[in-house]
């Protein structure tokens, strides 16, 4: 049986998080490292969100994001990365496109 490896996501911020997803991507984009820690079942783990991320671009106010199935769900990468709490994602259109073997 073959599995998924990578998610393919399309996030749509409302029009005021614009310039901060724009600003953020391209810092993203820019930065050679990225580690963040998260807590799974009670332990603290490390990961590089640079290794997770295959693919990242935001244009006409669209994240395109394609992501590792494993090692950060897409709720930490907003979390560590633009600073957007599970709870405050009401206001952003989430649309996971399609699931990859690659």
């Amino acid at each position: 049986m073959e599995f998924f490896k990578f998610e393919e996501m399309q996030i749509i911020p409302p029009e005021n998080l614009s310039v901060h997803f724009n600003k953020r991507t391209k810092v993203f984009l820019e930065t050679e490292d990225w580690f963040f820690s998260r807590f799974r079942k009670g332990k603290e783990r490390t990961s590089n969100l640079k290794q997770l991320i295959k693919e990242i671009s935001f244009r006409k106010n669209i994240l395109n994001l394609t992501k590792t199935i494993v090692g950060a769900s897409f709720f930490d990468f907003l979390r560590e990365f633009y600073d957007i709490e599970r709870g405050k994602t009401g206001g952003l259109e989430i649309i996971r496109k399609r699931m990859l073997r690659m």
